[in-house]
């Protein structure tokens, strides 16, 4: 305690560390301190090693609790700071996504909610590659962007079906 007296009064700022090698887990150095933040690293099931930082306390501050990623690298460290959805939440009104065919539309409503996710289900045969490539070629003839991601379709069949409805 009188060495951290002695440093407030000559408003020097110290840098303690612990390797935290010891058995016991004594709190006393951080009962003095007015920061504490934990490093780690860890080494998962798979992929490469983790580091993550916590800080356990910082008094007198606002800060973001929980757990952040960071990466050593040439000249220091980079620090990825946990998101919070809630800070990224956004009011304004997503528009309908037109499928191109009125009577799809109002059977879901206006259309389907930009931003949303939707699963077509069914057997083979079905139809459901069908109704996605609708949605992207109206979404192509209104000049907007679309990507279509297939893995288990052939494309010389979904083109050559696609092409004799005339959707593309």
């Amino acid at each position: 305690m009188a060495l951290k007296h002695y440093f407030a009064r000559k408003a020097i700022t110290v840098l303690l560390l612990d390797d935290m090698t010891s058995e016991s887990f004594d709190k006393t150095v951080h009962s003095i301190a007015h920061g504490v933040v934990r490093l780690e690293q860890t080494a998962g099931t798979y992929g490469a090693a983790r580091r993550r930082l916590q800080i356990i306390k910082y008094r007198g501050q606002h800060f973001r609790t929980g757990y952040h990623d960071y990466s050593i690298r040439t000249g220091g460290i980079a620090v990825f700071p946990r998101l919070v959805a809630a800070e990224h939440r956004t009011e304004r009104p997503q528009p309908a996504v037109s499928s191109g065919l009125p009577d799809l539309d109002k059977l879901l409503g206006v259309g389907v909610e930009a931003g949303s996710s939707v699963l077509a289900l069914g057997p083979a045969g079905a139809g459901k590659s069908l109704l996605v490539v609708q949605f992207i070629a109206a979404a192509i003839a209104r000049g907007e962007r679309a990507a279509l991601f297939i893995f288990d379709e052939e494309l010389g069949l979904l083109f050559q079906r696609t092409k004799s409805l005339g959707l593309i």
